[in-house]
């Protein structure tokens, strides 16, 4: 498990959920706020922002490798053990853990290539500005 990793997905579940549940305001007392404010993330739109790169790095992840989308989601969205959880996807634990796993390395991975990307656009936009 990357710990950093499982802190960034934790946040996100406890974002969607209260997202996709209904909740009305932001309690300051609510895990993710204390995680993200702790890591230098003063506000909720930053808190939000946060949430939403988890979010679309997930949904990529969907997208490439379901099976890891899927344990990310019954671990970090649904309540129960990880034997039960394991049981639920048709695994056995330590094949829950090993693809937890894999999908941290595959989200950090896609977080440092989104973060290249968003460089390489801002380098080449100054380039421009430059030459003009």
């Amino acid at each position: 498990m990357i710990e950093y990793m499982n802190h960034r997905l934790v946040c996100w579940a406890e974002w969607a959920t209260r997202r996709d549940d209904g909740g009305l305001g932001w309690p300051r007392q609510a895990h993710y706020i204390k995680a993200v404010l702790s890591h230098g993330r003063g506000n909720i739109e930053e808190i939000n922002e946060a949430a939403m790169e988890i979010e679309t790095g997930v949904l990529a992840l969907r997208c490439e490798r379901d099976d890891l989308f899927r344990v990310v989601m019954e671990f970090y969205r649904k309540t129960g053990s990880a034997e039960y959880k394991a049981r639920v996807l048709g695994v056995h634990k330590d094949t829950l853990y090993a693809r937890l796993h894999a999908s941290h390395i595959w989200l950090r991975n896609w977080l440092q290539d989104q973060a290249i990307e968003q460089h390489d656009r801002s380098a080449s936009a100054k380039k421009f500005l430059h030459a003009a």
